[in-house]
């Protein structure tokens, strides 16, 4: 019996550029949180230094400085027989301590498509810049409660904890969500609220919201990761959310969308006319009340179907994303009609920031031109 191409595609490995040079299995990465002079803008590039230990090895301690993960032999010279010294990268992993500005994350090296949750992506790290750089310079994150979609490692959300009441960090399968869990632990002494201001749970983009939920009577046999009744009362209060390299397939990006409207617009009976001024406001100005920050990476393939090299799921990710003259003149017809009824859906209004602006702070990845940050809003629109 023939295999068929796509199981094909889904057990191929793929593997993150972040941890090109990291070992093999289960590694734990220190991500080094730079200051905001040391900080470099996204135009001028920087190595990569990523303090990576092996999986049976001991976390390192917090109150070290040192964030050297591979040492480089920088001997040179000739040796007796007069052959050039080359200097070479020691393939031994070193356990230094940790600095104090930091984030540990255990992750995986190569993985199958369905568990490349399990790594860390650029536009995760590019979307944690943006974080640390908001709070560094604004308020807006401070005490917020917030919820990551498609979370993986938990990095944008972890970064994120440092500043926020409480984040939600979400995502599907047993694999992923425990690895997440374990980055919850091993960075729980730098969240503003401890452990408690951080919730790891499951959330299938194709199920629908509110997801399945656990009572006092399950809680000791069910999944950690279901929702409680009073997560979804929580949730209710979230203003920002977060998504990082979410965007690498048409079937994805339209899951998550739909997703995401239930959340930026949660159901007609909050559906109001002054939503559709916000949504009027956001195309001059930053958004106010909520907002989505999504990081991507564009990632290239060659289409049979286009015969060139295309980005998957990219124009179907923009294709998303409403035309602002359309939008404003919908939006000017929906009020005349006394705003939206039983029939409404989401129109999601999308900028795509300016990441030069975003300083630096973490060094241990190289940014590029196929790296991008969006900051959308969602408002209610006739169907």
């Amino acid at each position: 019996m023939a295999t068929c191409p796509f199981a094909l595609a889904y057990e191929m490995e793929v593997l993150s550029e972040v941890h090109l040079e990291c070992g093999s299995g289960c590694v734990v990465s220190c991500f080094t949180i730079s200051s905001a002079k040391s900080g470099t803008l996204s135009g001028l590039g920087s190595s990569s230094q990523i303090c990576s230990y092996a999986d049976n090895d001991k976390v390192p301690s917090a109150q070290g400085r040192s964030s050297a993960a591979h040492q480089v032999d920088t001997r040179s010279g000739v040796d007796d027989d007069g052959d050039l010294i080359v200097a070479r990268r020691s393939t031994a992993v070193l356990v230094p301590d940790r600095p104090r500005e930091s984030i540990l994350i255990y992750h995986n090296m190569a993985t199958a498509i369905p568990l490349v949750g399990l790594q860390v992506w650029r536009g995760a790290l590019l979307l944690a810049d943006f974080i640390i750089h908001k709070c560094k310079n604004t308020s807006d994150f401070e005490n917020v409660t917030a919820l990551e979609f498609g979370c993986g490692t938990g990095l944008a959300g972890i970064t994120l904890a440092r500043h926020a009441k409480l984040v939600f960090l979400t995502d599907r399968g047993a694999d992923v969500l425990d690895n997440c869990s374990r980055n919850v632990f091993a960075n729980r002494g730098s969240f503003l609220r401890g452990e408690s201001g951080v919730r790891v749970r499951e959330l299938d983009w194709e199920e629908g919201w509110p997801p399945r939920t656990t009572n006092m009577q399950q809680a000791a046999t069910s999944s950690p990761y279901l929702w409680s009744q009073q997560d979804l009362k929580d949730v209710e209060d979230a203003t920002i959310f977060l998504a990082a390299d979410v965007i690498y397939s048409d079937d994805l990006t339209d899951a998550f969308f739909r997703a995401v409207s239930k959340m930026l617009l949660p159901g007609s009976n909050k559906v109001e006319p002054k939503s559709y001024l916000k949504a009027l406001e956001f195309l001059l100005t930053p958004p106010g009340a909520q907002a989505l920050y999504l990081g991507l990476e564009k990632r290239y393939n060659f289409s049979m179907d286009a015969l060139d090299v295309v980005a998957n799921g990219y124009a179907n990710f923009v294709g998303h994303l409403s035309v602002e003259g359309i939008l404003i003149w919908s939006f000017l017809v929906s009020l005349i009609q006394d705003g939206a009824g039983e029939n409404t859906s989401a129109a999601f209004l999308g900028k795509r920031l300016d990441d030069f602006t975003v300083p630096k702070y973490i060094m241990e990845y190289d940014r590029g031109t196929d790296l991008e940050l969006w900051e959308i809003c969602a408002a209610p629109q006739r169907q």
